[in-house]
């Protein structure tokens, strides 16, 4: 064992598992965690050295410099096109990881997490969770503040099915002692408990003042230990020490900033022989060789604290030659970082050509990176007008993109010069603040400047979207359209947010007839620009109650490589919910679990949990139904938004109409509970409610639900014409009037078009079958009841089926033979099979589900097994 890694036998032992379990096919992630200088990258590599089977390793690590640069980090393992989302991203990493594990167990090492670019942790995190039966493990190190709420890395963590945490906390005196010992330096155990109280146990701490103190010094009795308060110290001692070759080495290495090969750290040192000085560099024990890779071997720091403190030991001029001398051997980007670090006074040159490079940041993705270059040409800057311009436009940059760099950046634009621009960026921050009135009142100061009062009506449309003020929407968004947005982008948001404003105060038809003559009617030939808005149709599509033409344009906007994992994951979340209205509930949880897996927010998890609670009961599968509507009522409980309350809600509803269980809905839904519903919604509280009643026998309340959906979608201009006739027919069949029962029940049936809800259209069925069969029409009966058999047995509804089944064999037909059940499969098995049946590749359904081609064969493998079948043909037949 390395004396660095006394202590650890846990952890060690830990992580072989870890390997262990990835060799045998079960993939694992491995989150090494703790403060700078407590041996996580020791710990990592130390597990990478013990492994005893064959396998190769590929390191990715972050730096300060690159921090900002998209996928940065990922070049070691895949070359990621410039404007990739990380979405396909991850997919590229998923088919990287693959490719390399075929030929036996991969580590892929991920140093210094906190230090990889945001862009490439969450490709990383999306890769690590689709992950399936590959023999790959990725140990990621990282300190406690990298939280990963923002890029996927905290849900990782939390999967304890996936990875494994070990926190690397500092060193006990004994583990100190045993430490000199193995070192050479043997303490006493006064002298061990000193030194563990004054590094704190830190083991980098530790192990420099071992190399540095001579033991007696240590031991020597007394209150305080003679050294030096800090690492910092201990190196610059020990480096101003070093010959001048090593030296000159190390200082270079510490202004790259980034693991180099031995000859580009020479060029930057102007040293013509570094092969000499190799020895003497690595008896240092700072730096070492990064394993795996490709390419030339590069050095590296053993620890980014030890780089720093030999990068705050070098002279000022010393570090200005060397990164004038790192730029010359660096990429455009960061050449300029360099000489900005080296930037010794102002200077509008160099800002010129930072604020140029920022300009040629086209995509998305590079926003905080043209944002951190803005706002290097601000601070470079003489003149005070063009510095608050370029600080402002850094800041609106940060804004536009979400980019946290943005709180940053409010002190200093606060002390800007008051002007709109000024006003546009603090309504911004405002609003990200959650103080809406502030974000208003300055958005609407804004709007007065004549150079950003496009972008603040904009946003102040968007704001009152969110608020509810459709008018207000309307006449923001109205406003910037008619004062001709400079640019498409901000163009398409103006006309999606007055879309969404006079939806929000007429309904979603009247949205849509807004975008009717922006969009092509194909959605295929929507340009990739106007993917926001096919995405709005999509939505409005669904509130319009027409979710066939909505799957079109949603499922067009999942097609795009371009779609952002926000946009997609909502995307992914209403086509969900039209797949399940629409009966193709194969289709619809496949959409949904992966919401639940690929989603970060909690928010639209809610809604993908009752899309499986629904399927789950409607197939009789009554413990994951109860399962995810615990899980749909917890995150209403959380969150309390309202779309959040109606997710809880219609899980609850589905729940209870499979079980029959109609007073539990009835007891949720009255006549004044529905009185007025938001403007954007589907009325998906009438029906449910309104048929609980019928059962319950409470007609009038039935019959009152009927004339208030009926009133509420003719003001939203919506077809509910087949479940109001519904309605009005079964409340007539239990009041005794079978004749006008039969009248409304026959109009429900002429009603149901291909928009109506499965469920909805296959009770309309059997509610007429009831009805015929009891006035002796048995003929038109069974032809009734078989139109709702065969929409209850696509749908695998056992539960239903059981209803039909024993009205038909009260009509004196036999029970009919039934399908095997898709719950016969794992849920994985499912999604595959399902776009199998859908005549997808392997590689397409590896694509659409996030994991390898690998995975894809090993699921069609089992389940080709568990039916007794040999190919993709024999599946529509046996499911």
């Amino acid at each position: 064992m390395d004396a660095e890694l006394v202590g650890r036998r846990r952890e060690l032992s830990a992580v072989a598992a870890a390997f262990a379990d990835a060799a045998d096919g079960r993939p694992r992630v491995v989150s090494i965690e703790g403060d700078g200088g407590a041996g996580k990258t020791a710990l990592a590599r130390r597990s990478l050295a013990d492994l005893d089977v064959a396998h190769r390793a590929v390191v990715l690590t972050g730096d300060e410099l690159t921090a900002a640069v998209p996928f940065g980090a990922l070049g070691p393992l895949v070359d990621v096109p410039s404007g990739t989302t990380a979405v396909e991203a991850a997919r590229l990493v998923i088919g990287r990881l693959a490719e390399l594990a075929d030929a036996g167990l991969l580590v892929v090492l991920v140093d210094d997490l906190h230090w990889v670019d945001p862009a490439s942790r969450r490709a990383l995190a999306i890769a690590a969770r689709r992950l399936e039966h590959e023999t790959v493990a990725i140990v990621a190190t990282a300190r406690p503040e990298h939280g990963g709420a923002d890029d996927g890395w905290a849900r990782l963590r939390d999967d304890a099915g996936r990875c494994v945490r070990c926190r690397v906390g500092g060193l006990t005196a004994a583990d100190v002692a045993a430490l000199a010992a193995r070192r050479g330096t043997p303490l006493t155990s006064v002298a061990a408990r000193r030194l563990t109280e004054h590094t704190g146990g830190n083991a980098l701490y530790v192990t420099t003042l071992l190399a540095d103190v001579p033991a007696e010094a240590l031991n020597r009795p007394g209150e305080e230990l003679p050294v030096p308060a800090g690492l910092s110290a201990v190196v610059a001692a020990r480096f101003a020490g070093l010959d001048a070759a090593p030296a000159a080495l190390l200082g270079a290495l510490a202004v790259l900033a980034r693991p180099a090969p031995l000859p580009q750290v020479a060029e930057v040192a102007d040293r013509a022989d570094p092969a000499a000085a190799v020895d003497r560099l690595l008896a240092t024990r700072w730096v070492d060789w990064l394993p795996g890779g490709t390419g030339p071997v590069r050095l590296a720091f053993v620890h980014p604290l030890i780089r720093q403190a030999v990068y705050d030991t070098l002279p000022l001029d010393v570090r200005r030659r060397l990164h004038l001398a790192a730029a010359r051997v660096s990429d455009r980007r960061g050449e300029l970082a360099h000489r900005v670090a080296a930037a010794d006074r102002v200077d509008e040159a160099l800002a010129a050509e930072l604020e140029a490079e920022a300009g040629s940041a086209s995509a998305p993705a590079d926003a905080g990176a043209a944002a951190r270059m803005l706002r290097w040409a601000a601070d470079l800057t003489p003149e005070r007008a063009a510095r608050e311009r370029r600080l402002l436009a850094a800041a609106r940059l940060a804004a536009d993109a979400a980019d946290p760099a943005l709180d940053d950046l409010v002190p200093a634009v606060a002390a800007c010069a008051d002007g709109p621009a000024r006003d546009l960026v603090l309504g911004t921050a405002a609003w990200r603040a959650g103080d809406s009135g502030e974000a208003i009142d300055r958005l609407r100061r804004a709007a007065t400047g004549a150079d950003v009062a496009v972008e603040a009506l904009v946003r102040l449309a968007d704001a009152f979207v969110v608020l509810g003020h459709g008018q207000a929407a309307v006449d923001a968004a109205s406003d910037a359209l008619d004062r001709g947005p400079s640019d498409e982008r901000t163009r398409l948001r103006a006309w999606a947010s007055r879309a969404l404003g006079v939806a929000s105060r007429d309904g979603a038809v009247a949205g849509l007839e807004v975008l009717r003559d922006l969009l092509p009617s194909r959605p295929d030939e929507c340009a990739p620009a106007e993917s926001g808005l096919l995405a709005l149709r999509g939505l409005l599509g669904w509130f319009a109650l027409r979710p066939t033409a909505a799957l079109d344009d949603l499922a067009a906007v999942l097609a795009r490589p371009a779609t952002t994992l926000e946009r997609r994951g909502r995307a992914q979340l209403d086509v969900a919910q039209c797949q399940y209205v629409l009966g193709r509930w194969d289709e619809a949880t496949v959409h949904a679990r992966l919401v639940l897996e690929l989603s970060d927010g909690e928010r639209d998890a809610g809604v993908a949990h009752q899309v499986l609670a629904g399927i789950a009961a409607g197939r009789g599968d009554w413990h994951a139904a109860a399962v995810h509507l615990a899980a749909a009522r917890r995150l209403a409980a959380t969150f309390g938004t309202p779309e959040l309350a109606l997710a809880a809600r219609l899980a609850a509803f589905a729940v209870a109409r499979a079980r029959g269980a109609h007073a539990e809905i009835a007891a949720l839904v009255s006549t004044a509970d529905a009185v007025a519903p938001p403007v954007l919604s589907t009325l998906s509280v009438y029906h449910p409610g309104a048929s609980a009643h019928i059962e319950a026998g409470d007609l009038d309340v039935a019959v009152r639900l009927a004339d208030r959906l009926a009133a509420a979608a003719e003001r939203r201009r919506v077809d509910v014409s087949a479940q109001v006739a519904d309605l009005r027919g079964r409340a007539a069949a239990r009041r005794g009037d079978p004749a006008a029962a039969d009248r409304h029940l026959a109009a429900a049936a002429d009603a149901i078009t291909a928009d109506t809800p499965v469920l909805i259209a296959a009770g309309i069925h059997l509610a007429r079958g009831r009805l015929l069969r009891a006035r002796g029409r048995r003929h038109d009966a069974i032809t009734a009841l078989a139109e709702a058999r065969t929409i209850y047995e696509n749908l695998g509804a056992r539960p239903y089926l059981d209803r039909v089944d024993a009205e038909l064999t009260d009509a004196g037909l036999s029970r009919p033979s039934r399908r095997r059940s898709p719950l016969d499969l794992t849920p994985r098995e499912q999604d595959v099979v399902t776009l199998a049946v859908r005549g997808r590749s392997n590689k397409e359904i590896a694509a659409e589900l996030f994991v390898s081609e690998k995975a894809v064969e090993y699921h069609l493998r089992n389940t080709y097994a568990k039916l007794g079948i040999t190919s993709k043909r024999d599946l529509p037949t046996h499911l």
